[in-house]
């Protein structure tokens, strides 16, 4: 930032320079923030897409408000209706579609990934979708926040429709 005048040399006092320097770095961080925003939507953009080419439908869980975030890729999936969006209920709907025949061993699980026994999750499994039947998901989790007893506040995942090409065999792979 530069000051000028045409008409005569004068002295700034140090207030006038406070003053200025103040108000270069008013200036100075709302550039810094415009572009720390930039790059926020740069990335958010970037993870979109990809999620998106690999047909990830996303969550995030978060115990301790009692809320969940589900993008529009796993409503379609999961089938989640439009009253069931609010606070847990997602988790709660899906844990109801789970297949009888899978259910236990999927919560099984997603009780050791939510009690601290294991870090992320993989594991294919049988879904009842409330209006399409049954569909073979692959599910990806890892815990983003323990308590202090080591359980779960908060948790990511991905589920992704495999049903034209499933194993059919159940596989549940446990990542550390």
């Amino acid at each position: 930032m530069g000051l000028n005048t045409t008409l005569a040399q004068r002295d700034w006092t140090d207030e006038l320079v406070k003053r200025l320097q103040l108000l270069a770095q008013v200036f100075a961080n709302a550039l810094a923030r415009k572009r720390a925003d930039q790059a926020v939507q740069q990335s958010e953009a970037l993870l979109e897409a990809g999620a998106d080419l690999a047909g990830l439908g996303c969550y995030e869980v978060d115990f301790a408000e009692h809320r969940c975030f589900i993008d529009e890729r796993f409503h379609e999936i999961c089938g989640v209706p439009a009253g069931r969006q609010a606070g847990l209920r997602p988790v709660e709907l899906w844990m109801e579609q789970i297949h009888p025949g899978d259910r236990q061993r999927v919560l099984e699980h997603r009780d050791k990934l939510h009690n601290g026994r294991i870090d992320r999750l993989s594991i294919e499994y049988r879904y009842l979708h409330p209006t399409q039947g049954e569909k073979w998901l692959h599910h990806l989790a890892r815990v983003a926040a323990r308590d202090a007893t080591g359980h779960s506040v908060r948790s990511y995942g991905a589920v992704r429709d495999i049903t034209a090409g499933a194993s059919r065999g159940g596989a549940a792979q446990v990542l550390r």
